[in-house]
């Protein structure tokens, strides 16, 4: 479904975020 597709795609962005 999209709402995981997002859900998904915020959560990575956090990860990515706190990698960077």
């Amino acid at each position: 479904t999209r709402l995981v597709a997002v859900a998904t795609q915020k959560f990575i962005s956090e990860i990515a975020s706190d990698a960077l």
